[in-house]
């Protein structure tokens, strides 16, 4: 059974660069604040990512070189910030 059958909301994006990849994050944010307290979520990121010192993981977009740990914050993408 697909989620979509499940009346998820389904986005699919593929090969985002950082710009396209802040756009697609802000848009998911909005949806679920926008469902509110129950909002039931689920994120498949395949792709490269990374964790940093302080145990935040970062998605990194598809025009973003392995970053240096001092880059990871400025280059990369966190769902924490949606929340």
């Amino acid at each position: 059974v697909s989620l979509k059958k499940l009346d998820f909301a389904v986005s699919l994006h593929q090969n985002l660069n950082q710009d396209q990849m802040k756009v697609a994050l802000a848009e998911f944010g909005k949806k679920v604040k926008a469902v509110g307290p129950s909002a039931i979520t689920f994120v498949y990121y395949s792709g490269h990512a990374a964790q940093d010192t302080g145990q935040t993981n970062f998605l990194i977009p598809v025009n973003v070189d392995v970053p240096t740990p001092g880059e990871l914050r400025k280059n990369g993408q966190t769902l924490f910030e949606l929340f």
